[in-house]
């Protein structure tokens, strides 16, 4: 990526305006990624798993109140199985719903604050996409440029605004049917399984078909901008005596100097995204386990109403997770996808 450095450096006017238009996107503790050699010390080895350690020590401090939270339920749970007579199922059935209710509240802070870093990422991905769609047009891939634009705007339309306005709904749809489903058993916990897996494969679905259409027509677009461009410049070379030669070096070297500067603003995209997401994703996936952990002792208590309602439970993070970590992977699949289909084409 970095080799062709010396080669924007030739055409710094258009280098540095992108470059400067990537750093005013950045958050506050990134901007110095649009230098390479911070960014490159960024995506090494080491500076990875700094970015994870980090991500790791954010996403304890953040589970440890949920996790003490649902192992006191879980105790209470089990104390309630030690009531004996008519009233045991009872007993059972009311604690489980109301510590399930009382963990609702916590999970509804999380639907919240997982609302508010999507905008955050998507933000960042408008940003990024909309510089390298001008990056695509400033280098004559004209097609490429209108399909990465169509694109973002699908794409924030489904996954953004979309996916933003409804996740709480869904979440809430997820854990009520599985609450249901814990208290009536039989077919209404089948049902609450049903609507949980739909929500998961109508989610995957979404997802393979909007990224489907995109890589196509990506795809299609990239190769006529390319012959187009290598038509002119081949025409520009042999029509033009002597000057023609120095044209076609130039087209070129500009292409070159985009396809350098293409490669830093989509490197250091997709480290600014990952690195934003891995905080909440990490507090998620802890979150999750923090669920398993008090299933297994449930099922070691003998609470079979206290296993379907942290059942429940795990089925609501279970859809955040499957929403938070696919916009993410759209997000990145995208970036990528535009960088190195749209830009450098001669």
């Amino acid at each position: 990526m970095l080799r062709n450095k010396n080669i924007a450096l030739q055409n710094g006017g258009i280098a540095d305006e992108f470059l400067s238009d990537f750093e005013e996107l950045l958050p506050d503790g990134y901007a110095s990624l649009a230098d390479p050699s911070v960014l490159t010390e960024r995506i090494s080895d080491g500076g990875i798993f700094s970015e994870l350690g980090e991500a790791i020590s954010r996403g304890l401090s953040g589970s440890l109140g949920f996790f003490s939270l649902l192992l006191g339920a879980a105790v209470l749970i089990a104390l309630a199985g030690l009531a004996e007579g008519r009233l045991r199922s009872p007993v059972r059935l009311s604690v489980s719903v109301a510590a399930v209710l009382l963990v609702w509240g916590e999970l509804a802070d999380t639907a919240k604050a997982i609302t508010a870093a999507l905008g955050e990422l998507s933000e960042l991905f408008f940003g990024i996409g909309t510089l390298v769609s001008a990056l695509s047009a400033a280098g004559g891939a004209a097609a490429s440029a209108g399909v990465q634009t169509a694109g973002l705007s699908l794409t924030l339309t489904v996954f953004g605004n979309g996916t933003a306005a409804l996740l709480t709904t869904l979440v809430r749809a997820v854990l009520a049917s599985s609450l249901v489903g814990a208290a009536l058993g039989g077919a209404a916990e089948g049902v609450a399984r049903g609507v949980r897996s739909f929500f998961t494969f109508g989610l995957g679905i979404m997802t393979a078909g909007v990224l489907g259409i995109l890589s196509l027509q990506t795809l299609v677009a990239s190769a006529a901008d390319s012959a187009a461009l290598r038509a002119a410049k081949y025409a520009a070379s042999g029509m033009i005596p002597v000057v023609g030669g120095a044209v076609s070096g130039a087209l070129g070297a500009l292409s070159s100097g985009l396809s350098y500067v293409g490669d830093i603003i989509g490197a250091g995209g997709v480290l600014v995204i990952i690195s934003l997401s891995l905080g909440t994703g990490v507090r998620l996936l802890l979150m999750r386990l923090s669920v398993s952990l008090s299933l297994i002792f449930l099922e070691l208590a003998g609470s079979r109403e206290g296993v379907r309602s942290f059942s429940a439970i795990r089925g609501a993070i279970d859809a955040l997770i499957s929403v938070y970590f696919l916009s993410c992977i759209v997000y990145i699949f995208e970036i990528v996808l535009f960088v190195k289909s749209g830009v450098g084409l001669v």
